[in-house]
């Protein structure tokens, strides 16, 4: 009986220093690369890029009408006023990156992908024309923090104003 209990005081005195010592490492390294593949950062929007970029896809100028579009990929992010153009967005991830001594999750990348369709006025496709952005980290040079910006590839779709360069 004294042996158990003394044995379990020995490992008890050389678990806390080995502990101590792994938490101190962990939170010395500068960042934890993980790889995940690349997904949907918003699980309700629907990837269109299958749509688009493909030669057998069931989106086709002069064939397919807006209500079609909007059945096969719902309700639009944008949509201007006289109808003829809807806009539709996906944003995904990969990778995660975490940060110990900041205390931070995040993905390693951010990409966001936005296409604009354009119907004549018959509703008609006529054509679309795609975007993308991808995500940056937040400051510059020496004093960068680690976190990621979030993009937005539909900025390119918007109506411009005045002041914008």
């Amino acid at each position: 009986m004294m042996l158990n209990k003394f044995t379990t005081s020995g490992l008890l005195r050389l678990l806390i220093p080995l502990s101590a010592i792994a938490i101190g490492v962990f939170l010395l390294v500068g960042c934890i690369y993980l790889p995940i593949p690349e997904h949907s950062a918003n699980w309700s929007q629907k990837d269109f890029r299958p749509f688009v970029e493909s030669n057998n896809s069931p989106v086709r100028a002069g064939q397919t009408t807006r209500a079609q579009v909007i059945k096969l990929l719902g309700r639009p992010v944008l949509e201007n006023a006289d109808r003829h153009e809807v806009v539709y967005r996906y944003d995904t991830e990969r990778d995660v990156v975490i940060w110990p001594i900041c205390f931070l999750i995040q993905p390693g990348y951010r990409d966001s992908f936005a296409v604009a369709f354009r119907f004549d006025a018959s509703d008609q496709l006529v054509g679309w024309e795609m975007a993308h952005e991808k995500g940056h980290l937040m400051g510059s040079g020496a004093i960068s923090s680690p976190i990621m910006n979030k993009p937005d590839a539909t900025e390119a779709f918007r109506p411009k104003r005045i002041n914008d360069k």
